[in-house]
């Protein structure tokens, strides 16, 4: 067959060991299993996750791509160290784009919409009475997720989606201590969506961003450079 056949080829369904590796070390360093500023010990690693060096050197460099990871040369690589500059940058691009999403969800929310929203809200409402930690993995951003499906453009939730997984690792190191009050803002920004009041939903979705960057800063004091 021509080379348009070869290029048509049926695809290895099998993930490379490499994807499977970077995987599982960007989960452990988005929970701060692996904390910023330390080491990765190829060999460490390689035992741990029962693979050779080759897909943990592969990993390493994909990591380093996204931000993750520094390659220091002659010394390694290193969990990368955030630092108070970074986490603004990511406060400021996420209040824009959150502002839109809630924005667009009042415009576009249709009535069943309305009752799932509903639904989390109750749902998330429930769990915090129960002390269920609502940090823990895609519980926390649920509600944000939720929203930016109702404001129904493709683009923005799939950069939410990827903005979400450095929120969590840029948090991960400190304690989050206002689930009440994050829930009840959450509400708030529900109800002016399920209104319809697109103004409403932007300014208090806003505010919900605004007040998470001042009780990050709280809590987290001077440790970050």
């Amino acid at each position: 067959m021509s080379s348009n056949g070869d290029a048509l080829s049926p695809l290895n369904q099998v993930p490379p060991l490499r994807d499977l590796v970077h995987q599982r070390l960007e989960e452990l360093i988005i929970e701060g299993k692996l904390p910023p500023g330390s080491k990765l010990r190829e060999g460490e690693l390689a035992a741990t996750l029962r693979v050779s060096r080759g897909p943990i050197r592969e990993a390493f460099q994909i990591l380093a791509q996204d931000g993750y990871v520094d390659l220091r040369p002659r010394q390694g690589a290193y969990v990368h160290a955030f630092s108070r500059r970074e986490v603004d940058d990511l406060f400021d691009l996420r209040r824009l784009l959150e502002a839109e999403s809630a924005r667009l969800a009042a415009l576009k929310a249709t009535p069943s919409d309305h009752m799932r929203l509903r639904s989390v809200i109750a749902q998330a409402r429930s769990l915090v009475e129960q002390a269920v930690d609502l940090q823990a993995g895609s519980t926390w951003m649920g509600i944000h997720g939720e929203i930016a499906a109702v404001a129904d453009n493709a683009l923005l939730s799939s950069t939410l989606e990827a903005l979400e997984k450095r929120f969590r690792w840029f948090l991960s190191p400190f304690e989050i201590s206002r689930a009440h009050t994050t829930w009840e803002e959450h509400a708030a920004i529900i109800e002016s969506i399920i209104a319809g009041d697109a103004d409403a939903a932007k300014e208090r979705m806003i505010a919900h961003i605004d007040h998470s960057r001042e009780a990050f800063y709280a809590r987290s004091g001077n440790q970050l450079p």
